[in-house]
């Protein structure tokens, strides 16, 4: 992706005439956008992405209807959305993709039976859902996940076999057992995550011959890989409460399989060490609730190392919080397991480090000390008991 930054950026540079709003040109900058967007910073790629707004709709002032020059600008809005979304600016990004929206609606009536058209004007209807559901507002999120999911189906009755779209439907069963499972409609969500397992599963038959999508690109089978990774995961989570069944852990281990792989694959991208080290917590909870104190204790230090470079790298507060739960768990464990010495260095290592961020986590840093000060009274009371 840097190298095809370094591409788009100089052939962007190579151009002498500023007033010469071409398609190839805007086309070119949005990628650059994209590129920033997801290795750099999303406030930096919406700069971008206005910029490449105003010359979409400069050159759509003189061919309103020109379904090639709306739907490049559909896609610059989305961006955005998805950008502003991101950084959880919410009322932004339902701006912007309210308007995608309808743009692609009137691609649609130009042309109905464009299956790229329709596949993407079904992706602005789960956006919306994604956006309500944000919003506090279940039944819309609810009732847009409904209209994409069901304009998908209609779509592939209709002949459009493409993987592309196969894959929207997958992520769309995923978002509804997002919805379900905030809804604490357990059932619901497992039935819809077991659909969107089904569909990514058979995604990953897709070689790089037959996943070639002639209207949107090659098929991202890495992004496929890391939604099986995240469903395995979820499955996992819906199952953590029956710690008398094994079908948890094996949603779990097979969460592993695919995070680590592309971890393995892909180690500069942070996201999918971040989503490693959330399975191996979420693992680690459910192995100490079964007492199985020496597995949890590998996998809190395994997702306390991952949690911790990632916040030494990126600087994000969220790493260094759940860092913090994960080192927390870990030096309880180790407790457990008798090795006092090792949890009350753990303990005060993350103390010291929660102690430099200036009051910004002092509700980890509490609860590090409480841990520590149970520790503590833990020993008293079992010196006092005739402990040595």
């Amino acid at each position: 992706m840097q190298q095809a930054r370094k591409y788009y950026e100089g052939f962007l540079a190579e151009e002498n005439d500023e007033n010469a709003l071409n398609d190839q040109l805007a086309a070119s900058q949005f990628r650059v956008g994209r590129i920033i967007e997801m290795i750099d910073s999303r406030r930096e790629a919406i700069d971008v992405y206005d910029v490449v707004e105003q010359k979409q709709r400069s050159m759509l002032e003189e061919t309103s209807d020109d379904a090639g020059r709306l739907h490049a600008l559909s896609m610059t809005l989305n961006a955005k959305g998805r950008a502003f979304h991101e950084m959880q600016m919410i009322d932004e990004a339902m701006e912007q993709y309210d308007e995608a929206r309808k743009l692609r609606e009137q691609l649609v009536s130009i042309d109905r039976d464009h299956h790229e058209h329709n596949r993407l004007l079904a992706n602005s209807y789960m956006n919306l859902g994604l956006i309500a559901q944000d919003r506090g507002d279940p039944d819309q999120a609810d009732e847009f996940a409904k209209r994409a999911q069901e304009h998908r189906l209609e779509r592939i009755d209709k002949g459009d076999d493409r993987p592309s779209l196969k894959a929207d439907l997958g992520k769309g069963y995923f978002n509804i057992a997002v919805f379900a499972r905030k809804r604490g409609r357990a059932e619901r969500s497992k039935e819809a995550l077991e659909k969107a397992v089904r569909i990514f599963e058979e995604l990953k038959t897709y070689g790089a011959e037959s996943g070639r999508d002639s209207e949107n690109g090659d098929f991202d089978e890495i992004a496929n890989l890391h939604r099986l990774g995240i469903c395995y995961r979820l499955l996992g989570d819906v199952q953590f409460g029956d710690v008398t069944s094994d079908e948890a852990d094996a949603w779990y281990a097979s969460a592993k399989s695919h995070l680590e792989r592309l971890v393995l694959q892909n180690p500069i991208v942070p996201q999918y060490q971040a989503d490693l080290a959330g399975t191996l917590l979420n693992e680690a909870g459910r192995q100490r609730s079964r007492e199985e104190i020496a597995l949890a204790r590998q996998s809190f230090q395994r997702a306390s190392q991952i949690l911790t470079g990632l916040w030494q790298r990126f600087g994000e507060p969220a790493y260094l919080r759940n860092a913090a739960v994960a080192t927390r768990e870990l030096a309880l464990c180790q407790w457990q397991v008798g090795d006092t010495s090792s949890a009350q260095k753990t303990l005060d290592e993350l103390i010291a480090l929660l102690q430099q961020r200036d009051g910004n986590f002092s509700q980890e840093l509490t609860a590090a000390e409480d841990a520590c000060e149970q520790m503590s009274q833990a020993w008293e009371d079992h010196q006092r008991d005739g402990g040595i």
